[in-house]
């Protein structure tokens, strides 16, 4: 692996540690484990309303927050007059810039900056149908020719999946950018464990040791498809417990507020429709304990980027039960081979009866989910795909 004290990586992306957002955890995680691998790695995000400290330091990186003040747009404007500097500062320190996603304030400043200064520029969609490049272009019609011109000038385009690949050469024709890749996985963290440790996680977290353990990890939020999740599993017919892990309250600074009510509506449901056989578990610093003592992973969402959650999963050896979308069949998983997919939510009872009365099938595909993941989308070959 490079060891080059010379590298330095900056992330920026639009919500960071403490809170949940899945960007903000993916290059947390990954500039972690740069900056264990002899790089310079650190976070560039946004303190909104100053609600915490302008600098601190997580899992060995630096996390700086930009005063942002997100009131009134009056106040939004105003902002931009400290953020546009830090940008334009940080970018200079920076030899490496990567954008996680189109959520960030003013984000193509980043990419003109970078672009200026001959500094290398990643932009790196996170939703796909929300800021992908056709939907970046698409929404906001007075932003468009900024963010086109942006986007132009980007080093590179981190895609994701091949729907994110198909969005960006529909809209800019120019494959030689483009780097499709998954974000990648720690497999340091994330690796399988069996038998007696797996009983010993149980006991550890309170987890019923007979039960089938189905889990999922995500925020409690509409486009998870919970409540769809809540409907099929009221359906089996054998013992099992439903874990969820993943916020369901928010504050009112935080990227989803209390203001959603459809949060409460889902958590309520999933009481209703399962009760004691959903555990709601909130946000865990240690998913991949949680993911190591379960049985199956279930991954129900109409809409996604690439999930952190699926690819730690699929590392834990994990049997992984997964809407089709993003193109995700045969591109990270094999259908029968490494996981399981499906196109109908009714579906999903027929395929979890299908991991719990095959043990010898339920082992088969963890193992070649663990070995895809250590073959293709450890955190080293992401850094070879990089080329960091």
């Amino acid at each position: 692996m490079r060891n080059d004290q010379n590298s330095k990586i900056l992330f920026v992306v639009s919500y960071a540690y403490p809170y949940h957002a899945g960007g903000g955890i993916s290059a947390l995680n990954f500039a972690e484990f740069l900056n264990t691998h002899g790089y310079q790695a650190k976070i560039l995000t946004f303190n909104r309303n100053l609600k915490f400290s302008l600098k601190s330091v997580v899992k060995n990186t630096e996390i700086i927050r930009i005063p942002y003040f997100n009131n009134s747009i009056i106040l939004k404007l105003l902002s931009l007059l400290i953020i546009l500097p830090v940008y334009f500062i940080q970018i200079t320190k920076a030899n490496t810039t990567i954008i996680y996603g189109g959520y960030i304030i003013a984000w193509e400043f980043i990419a003109i900056f970078g672009w200026l200064f001959k500094n290398r520029i990643i932009f790196r969609s996170t939703m796909f149908g929300e800021d992908d490049a056709e939907a970046l272009l698409r929404y906001n019609k007075l932003l468009r020719p900024l963010r086109k011109y942006a986007l132009k000038r980007i080093d590179n385009y981190f895609s994701l999946t091949p729907s994110f690949t198909k969005s960006y050469i529909l809209c800019f024709q120019n494959w030689k950018k483009v780097i499709e890749s998954s974000q990648g996985v720690n497999t340091q963290i994330f690796s399988p464990v069996q038998g007696d440790k797996k009983l010993e996680l149980r006991k550890k977290l309170g987890i019923p040791e007979k039960d089938v353990i189905i889990i999922s990890v995500g925020i409690v939020i509409n486009r998870k498809e919970y409540s769809r999740i809540f409907q099929e599993l009221d359906l089996l017919k054998f013992p099992f417990k439903y874990i969820v892990l993943g916020d369901f309250a928010f504050d009112n600074d935080a990227h989803i507020s209390l203001k959603d009510t459809t949060i409460n509506r889902v958590y309520e449901k999933g009481r209703k429709i399962l009760a004691d056989r959903v555990i709601f578990k909130g946000y865990v610093e240690n998913v991949s304990e949680y993911l190591q003592a379960a049985d199956i992973f279930l991954m129900a969402s109409k809409k996604e980027g690439l999930p952190n959650a699926l690819l730690e999963a699929m590392a834990v050896g994990l049997p992984v039960v997964v809407n089709n979308i993003n193109m995700l069949k045969n591109y990270l998983i094999q259908h029968k081979s490494n996981g399981l997919l499906f196109n109908k939510y009714s579906d999903i009872p027929k395929l979890l009866k299908l991991l719990k009365n095959d043990k010898a099938l339920r082992q088969r595909i963890g193992s070649k989910a663990t070995e895809t993941i250590r073959m293709k989308h450890s955190y080293t070959h992401i850094l070879g795909h990089l080329q960091i």
